[in-house]
């Protein structure tokens, strides 16, 4: 009852908060009042976590509400879009290839929600064979794959997430034509295009902590600090961090730089770690680690023996800060001090559960373009 009157309240917030609270917690009784609350809803913040929220709820009910996504997919607001793709990925039959060819094909759509619909189009081809995409569906998939991956080639795609995302799913196209052009492929291709086939070819799925397995997150054990005091210095008192929140440069030669933002008044213990090592210099020529579920960048240092990165294992800082593109967390999978991960997507479901540890202020374009195992430095201004 409370939900379902926040979602029906005149207050931005309380509507914000409602569609929080299905995100880490789908009801999938919620369903229908989500469906009403997305359909009336105008501001777009609240619509693409109410979109995530209704793919959430209505995972695995009787009523999968599939013409309600396909729908959201031509959104101007491309969260909203992603969000249906996501949704769509999953469904047996969506009805809407038109539309998913549509929003993939025009090049005025603001990429991430392109990147949605790659990626929902790669999950179709996973498909088992008789059941859904049927041959004629699959052959229309199968021919804008192609083309998509000819401009890989071509050098006319820019961003990387977008590149990984249609190679993936040329490995799952079956026609004779996508076998030539792998062949082709990895003969004319730049060296790097080449190599990321032959990587994503012996690629093994990872077990997924997003969606609704986001829950799994709160059962995960914490390992308590190893020594009673951190072997590095606090930084900045609270205030101070608040008024002037530190900021790092990461560089990746040929004058790319991208300025990031620490939270140290919120993760005081794990920015406090990041910032010790960026003084002793651990963070140069460190190797930048592309990661796909969910898309992001992971800058993960060597671990020495009996401790984590800094030294110490370090307990989860949990803030009710947002996790948009762009956004530095620690990674669940890959925690410490030290470890840094950039989300390549918003994740609402992760809010709450993981330590937000920074955010992108200038250059989120430069790092979408850098391949995985580029050399990177992360130093002070």
């Amino acid at each position: 009852d409370i939900l379902r009157k926040a979602l029906a309240s005149s207050l931005e917030a309380e509507r914000l908060g409602a569609a929080l609270a299905l995100v880490r917690h789908p009801l999938r009784s919620q369903a229908a009042a989500v469906a009403r609350a997305l359909e009336q809803e105008q501001v777009e913040r609240v619509r693409w976590v109410l979109a995530e929220a209704l793919g959430l709820c209505s995972r695995g009910a009787g009523e999968a509400l599939p013409g309600e996504f396909c729908s959201l997919l031509l959104e101007e607001n491309f969260l909203v879009s992603m969000a249906a793709a996501r949704v769509l990925a999953g469904l047996e039959n969506p009805e809407c290839i038109g539309a998913m060819l549509e929003l993939v094909s025009s090049a005025k759509r603001a990429w991430p929600g392109r990147l949605g619909g790659a990626l929902a189009i790669e999950a179709w081809l996973q498909g088992e064979q008789g059941a859904f995409p049927s041959a004629s569906q699959r052959a229309r998939l199968e021919n804008l794959v192609l083309q998509k991956a000819a401009e890989v080639f071509a050098g006319k795609v820019p961003q990387a997430a977008l590149r990984r995302a249609w190679l993936r799913s040329l490995l799952l196209c079956r026609s004779p034509a996508a076998v030539e052009l792998r062949r082709r492929g990895r003969d004319a291709a730049r060296p790097a295009l080449a190599q990321l086939l032959d990587d994503l070819e012996k690629r093994k799925p990872a077990e997924s902590f997003t969606g609704s397995r986001a829950a799994l997150l709160d059962a995960m054990v914490e390992k308590p600090l190893q020594r009673s005091r951190p072997p590095y210095e606090w930084y900045s008192p609270y205030g101070l961090a608040r008024a002037r929140p530190p900021r790092l440069l990461l560089s990746a030669g040929e004058g790319q730089k991208i300025t990031l933002e620490m939270y140290l008044s919120q993760a005081p213990n794990h920015v406090s770690a990041v910032l010790h090592l960026v003084e002793r210099g651990a963070y140069s020529g460190v190797k930048l680690k592309r990661l796909e579920d969910p898309a992001g960048v992971l800058l993960e240092l060597p671990v020495p023996a009996g401790g984590g990165v800094a030294g110490c294992a370090l307990q989860r800082e949990l803030s009710s800060r947002r996790i948009l593109r762009g956004t530095i967390i620690a990674h669940p999978l890959h925690r410490g001090g030290g470890h840094l991960f950039i989300a390549g997507r918003p994740l609402p479901e992760w809010e709450g559960r993981v330590s937000v540890l920074g955010r992108i202020v200038l250059g989120e374009r430069a790092l979408a373009g850098l391949e995985g195992g580029r050399e990177v430095d992360l130093v002070a201004p």
